[in-house]
């Protein structure tokens, strides 16, 4: 049903635009209904509605609403030079609650199909990343593996022993990057601190760089995200 959205207008129109687009959907549900009473004597309103639905689902609530208001002065036009008052009333009002209740319904139908729309570009995002961060990791895992090849004398049991060590420590870094839904807030300089520390043990013997990290104390919201500029981190 969400593909249906990709066919619609992008919102928001132009007051001119959805004024001019519902009178002319509107006017040709009128048609529609003159044609079936000439033919027929047929007097219901029902080929109105669907034209309200459209004009709901096209743009929003003060379309259908519009269009509404045309269809319930067509139907007074109508009914009146037929019908002695007070008896047109009923009907007419009949008619406006149910085309106004079909707007709205037609609004929120398309509110709903918008946010499966944004929840399925998040997730093809994620998936995205997903694929990025597993191939930067392997990528990584492959430079390890080549900089503990090029130590001679070493066994391969101690060799595979050192690698695994690195491995859980890399683990222990994505732990850190990754935050949890439960913290509320997030010590930040502890948060670096942890992580350069493993980042240190991950390359110790392959090379001889330290990392250090000199950050100033700020606690930050875990579900908002900041740019730490007050920090900074020395090679």
């Amino acid at each position: 049903m969400e593909r249906l959205l990709y066919f619609l207008p992008e919102k928001p129109q132009a007051a001119w635009v959805r004024h001019s687009t519902t009178t002319g959907v509107m006017a040709l549900c009128i048609g529609v209904h003159i044609s079936l009473y000439t033919q027929t004597g047929f007097i219901g309103f029902f080929f109105l509605l669907p034209g309200i639905f459209l004009t709901g689902i096209m743009f929003d609530r003060g379309s259908s609403l519009y269009a509404t208001a045309l269809g319930a002065a067509f139907a007074y036009v109508s009914l009146r030079p037929t019908v002695p008052f007070p008896g047109y009333i009923l009907p007419i009002s009949l008619f406006a609650v149910t085309a106004a209740v079909i707007g709205l319904v037609a609004e929120a139908l398309r509110t709903e199909m918008e946010k499966v729309v944004r929840a399925e570009k998040a997730k093809t995002v994620l998936l995205m990343e997903l694929a990025h961060r597993t191939k930067n990791n392997l990528a990584m895992l492959s430079a390890i593996m080549r900089l503990q090849a090029k130590h001679p004398g070493v066994s391969a049991s101690e060799a595979l022993t050192e690698m695994g060590e690195r491995i859980q420590v890399m683990a222990q870094v994505y732990d850190h990057l990754t935050i949890l839904a439960d913290r509320k807030v997030v010590d930040a300089r502890t948060y670096l601190t942890e992580i350069c520390q493993h980042l240190t043990a991950s390359i110790s013997g392959t090379s001889p760089v330290a990392i250090k990290a000199d950050a100033d104390e700020l606690f930050i919201p875990a579900n908002r995200p900041y740019r730490l500029r007050s920090s900074s981190t020395s090679l």
